[in-house]
């Protein structure tokens, strides 16, 4: 990082990025966590000058905007295209090169010091009902109530209190960066149901589950929007078995994980 005349510039995908402030503490030469919003990644054809090479890893349509995951660039970048209809151009393998919105990321940059070194944190895109990796499993359900206001979304979170002591969960809006708790930091305890209404997901479609390891390491796993394979029960008994046996198969997908 520099800071010039225009403001902090940072050196970052290949490209020089603008922000509009910086934390205290910050010099010239020190290093930061950079934070873009994904709809400030522009998705260029490949022989683009100053873009970073990459293949699409997967697309999906989310109503108004397609979310693309590229390979071979930095874990955790995306970007968000504008979108009517279903993505065109934009299939699984597919040369597409990134490039960064220099003028609308300085409008929406942030710098933040990391609360943990940043190797520390490790991000994961669920994209399924269902996931599962060493010490996490996760499940999603719905259950059906009489009407849309009555109708809750469940999300089953079991976790290895040896391994991740302890769990957050919360909902965010992605664009304003609006928060809400679904779970509040607490002792990891083996098992845990959260019953969201399903109207929750309009205004913070992001969930991220955040679990806190032992040594300061941390994994996320986020999702946007209720996964679009997760199914709807009628009863509550008919719910708590099929997250039983969902948990059940994706650990066993991931080699049988505990």
């Amino acid at each position: 990082m520099a800071i010039g005349a225009d403001g902090p510039a940072i050196a970052a995908l290949g490209t020089t990025l603008v922000a509009r402030t910086l934390p205290a503490g910050l010099a010239t030469g020190s290093a930061v966590q950079l934070m873009i919003r994904p709809e400030a990644v522009a998705i260029v054809a490949p022989d683009t000058p100053g873009a970073l090479a990459a293949t699409v890893v997967s697309s999906s349509f989310l109503g108004e905007k397609t979310e693309v995951q590229p390979g071979g660039v930095p874990a955790g970048q995306r970007a968000d295209r504008a979108a009517a209809g279903r993505p065109g151009g934009l299939v699984n393998g597919i040369a597409r090169g990134w490039r960064m919105l220099s003028r609308i990321v300085a409008l929406g940059c942030v710098l933040a010091l990391p609360a943990v070194a940043a190797d520390a944190v490790r991000e994961v895109h669920g994209s399924s009902d269902a996931y599962a990796e060493a010490g996490i499993a996760l499940a999603w359900g719905v259950r059906r109530g009489a009407d849309e206001a009555t109708t809750r979304v469940t999300l089953r979170i079991v976790a290895d209190p040896a391994r991740y002591p302890r769990v957050e969960a919360a909902g965010r809006d992605p664009f304003t960066q609006a928060e809400r708790v679904l779970l509040a930091p607490a002792a990891t305890r083996g098992l845990a149901d959260l019953a969201i209404p399903r109207a929750h997901f309009a205004d913070f479609p992001r969930t991220e589950l955040r679990f806190h390891g032992t040594g300061g390491a941390a994994v996320v796993v986020y999702f946007l929007g209720v996964p679009d394979t997760t199914p709807e029960f009628a009863s509550d008994a008919a719910l708590d078995r099929y997250l039983d046996e969902r948990i059940a198969r994706a650990r066993s997908a991931a080699g049988g994980k505990p």
